[in-house]
């Protein structure tokens, strides 16, 4: 926390060198055309979305975020929602405060 971030108020913001880093971006997951381009994330942080969207949507941003990732890569979805529910393409990692999904670091 105190190397990649530094407080504000009452949260955490990510320090200036990792901001330049990251690219923060709106993508519509359910336009296939809108994804193509994302590719080798390592990282892909989708937080309450897809506890609106049907079931059938829920397998489709699955794989769409399957491919987006690099393998080894992590997805990190909000609190009530569940990789293990919609897809059995990642592997549950908990860690202490946090459950996350894994893409295999063997997947192409």
């Amino acid at each position: 926390m105190e190397k990649y971030f530094r407080p504000v108020s009452d949260e955490y913001q990510l320090s200036d060198d990792i901001r330049d880093a990251v690219e923060f971006t709106r993508v519509n997951l359910a336009e296939p055309s809108d994804t193509l381009t994302y590719r080798n994330f390592d990282v892909v942080f989708c937080r309450n979305l897809l506890i609106y969207f049907d079931d059938i949507s829920r397998q489709t941003a699955a794989e769409t975020f399957y491919e987006a990732l690099n393998p080894g890569g992590f997805i990190c979805l909000g609190h009530s929602e569940s990789m293990s529910r919609i897809s059995s393409l990642f592997k549950v990692r908990k860690f202490p405060e946090a459950i996350v999904y894994q893409k295999s670091s063997e997947a192409k």
